[in-house]
């Protein structure tokens, strides 16, 4: 099981990827993924450009760190995000990465008077028929470069693990897995995410440790163990079914590089506590 930093929390204040990696390690962890975005530009997009992945390999290394997992975010299955999937998951490759996670297929749409109101049942039909195509493309050439792609739910879409499991069950690859994140079911849903996460537990090789308080319709997140969810029962439910992969410290809830820092830290300390609870009582 790999402790995981995301470097999500630093690139969404639009800070330096090294000001990221600093970070997470100092917090403890050994792990750190990535993302696609950082403030100076977008990341892996270039297989072909072997120069900045060097640099970028030497600068995650040399903070002590190690990087198995990286966020694509949205494929919507036309050739062009295809592609730039394919490509990310070629640059992921050299650098030693195992497995790459993807949005589902978004579930609201921003209408004329900027409202985001649902999708219909045929367009959202359609979208997860390109998404499913778009994959199903995908995985033969990633498992052919090592890596597997794992399948996350997009903040907001409220995906169960019956919804993860059935999209899932339409590409019946080896090769694809499940991204499970608690919160999605919890505060979207009211459900409670340790018995959520059993319909996909044997299938999850990813897991965001994400986490929510306050009032209730409003979310707010917090470093896992901070607030609302399980995450120890979270964790193991699936621990349960055979999970070893990657717990992702990706959404802490707060700005400003030391207040990052300072939730980066308790986030690792909570979740170490955590997985030694959950391993201890096997």
């Amino acid at each position: 099981m790999q402790l995981t930093g995301s470097t999500f929390p630093y690139a969404l204040d639009r800070l330096p990827l090294a000001r990221a990696l600093a970070g997470i390690a100092a917090a403890g962890f050994k792990f750190v993924s990535l993302g696609r975005e950082h403030a100076a530009g977008p990341l892996l997009h270039d297989a072909g450009d072997k120069a900045p992945l060097d640099e970028l390999r030497e600068a995650i290394s040399s903070y002590g760190l190690q990087c198995r997992h990286a966020s694509f975010g949205e494929l919507k299955g036309d050739a062009r995000s295809t592609a730039e999937l394919l490509e990310y998951v070629k640059a992921g490759s050299y650098l030693g990465i195992q497995d790459v996670t993807v949005l589902a297929p978004e579930r609201f749409e921003l209408v004329d008077d900027g409202r985001q109101v649902p999708k219909s049942e045929k367009a959202m039909a359609a979208e997860r028929e390109k998404f499913v195509a778009g994959m199903g493309k995908a995985l033969p050439e990633a498992e052919s470069e090592g890596v597997g792609l794992t399948l996350a739910p997009r903040p907001g879409t409220a995906l169960t693990g019956e919804d993860l499991r059935e999209l899932h069950g339409a590409l019946g690859s080896s090769n694809f897995a499940v991204c499970y994140d608690p919160v999605q079911a919890h505060f979207h849903r009211g459900i409670d995410p340790a018995e959520d996460g059993a319909a996909v537990a044997g299938i999850t090789r990813v897991l965001l440790a994400t986490d929510h308080a306050g009032v209730p319709g409003r979310l707010r997140t917090v470093p896992p163990g901070d607030g609302e969810i399980n995450v120890q029962g979270v964790l193991a439910t699936l621990v349960a079914e055979g999970f070893d992969g990657a717990v992702i410290a990706a959404r802490l809830g707060v700005l400003g590089a030391a207040r990052i820092d300072t939730e980066m830290k308790r986030a690792y300390a909570h979740l170490a506590a955590i997985r030694d609870r959950v391993t201890v009582s096997r």
